[in-house]
């Protein structure tokens, strides 16, 4: 059968997304982004959406109040989202989780376990039925050691239970921070920990900061924008 798409031709249906930056690059701000174009159904470059679609969002970063303030700068810079904020409520479901939610996942000697939020996440998707989740940010979700293989395994396992599960076409992305060492590459092991995490991951996105080169051949300031690359692509037509 022909492959569906989420994001034409760069999210499919079904799979697990890694989004990798350095902080401060704007990772999250991508996020919202993301979020608002599937549940509205707006496209905007370069995302291309077809129909609106439930959204969960779990950010573990910032207050209620950042929150809401994010998603308001957005319907400032892209005001098509303010004609469809009906859509969007209806659409999007957005947890501010900073300090509620803790690792989803636990060691218990050396085994990893499914904690009492991780439950709380399993039981919430399966009660919401997303076809796009987000989380942000894997370092305060995952809870195990991220350097250890078996356990970037197991906790996408987790992830890819709920896709299973749900048979909805639902896929889901987490946001993570990349490695100080190379935080300016875009490459498939800029991640930080363990490789199993991009190895599990269908789709793995790196931003990074434009440099001086690429800014010159766009005609842009740099500090406006960054780069996005996909230097791994399973099921999506995007070339790196």
């Amino acid at each position: 059968p022909e492959r569906k798409y989420i994001f034409d031709d760069l999210i499919a249906e079904d799979i697990t997304i890694a989004l990798n930056s350095s902080g401060g690059v704007g990772k999250s701000n991508l996020v919202f982004l993301m979020c608002a174009c599937v549940a509205t159904g707006i496209s905007v470059e370069p995302f291309k959406v077809g129909m609106p679609r439930k959204v969960l969002l779990v950010n573990v970063e910032d207050g209620t109040a950042d929150l809401w303030r994010r998603f308001y700068a957005l319907g400032q810079v892209y005001p098509q989202f303010k004609e469809k904020a009906h859509t969007l409520r209806q659409n999007l479901k957005a947890y501010p989780a900073r300090g509620l939610v803790r690792p989803l996942m636990y060691l218990d000697q050396n085994e990893p376990k499914l904690s009492e939020d991780g439950i709380w996440m399993y039981r919430s998707m399966m009660g919401i039925r997303p076809e796009f989740a987000v989380f942000d940010t894997k370092s305060r979700l995952f809870g195990l050691d991220e350097n250890n293989n078996d356990h970037a395994a197991q906790w996408w396992g987790l992830f890819e239970r709920v896709i299973t599960e749900l048979d909805n076409g639902l896929s889901t992305m987490v946001a993570a921070h990349t490695s100080k060492q190379r935080s300016s590459q875009a490459t498939q092991f800029s991640n930080r920990g363990a490789g199993a995490f991009i190895d599990n991951a269908r789709l793995n996105v790196v931003l990074t900061q434009m440099d001086d080169k690429e800014a010159e051949l766009h005609d842009v300031d740099q500090t406006d924008y960054f780069a996005m690359s996909a230097p791994k692509s399973n099921y999506t037509k995007v070339k790196s």
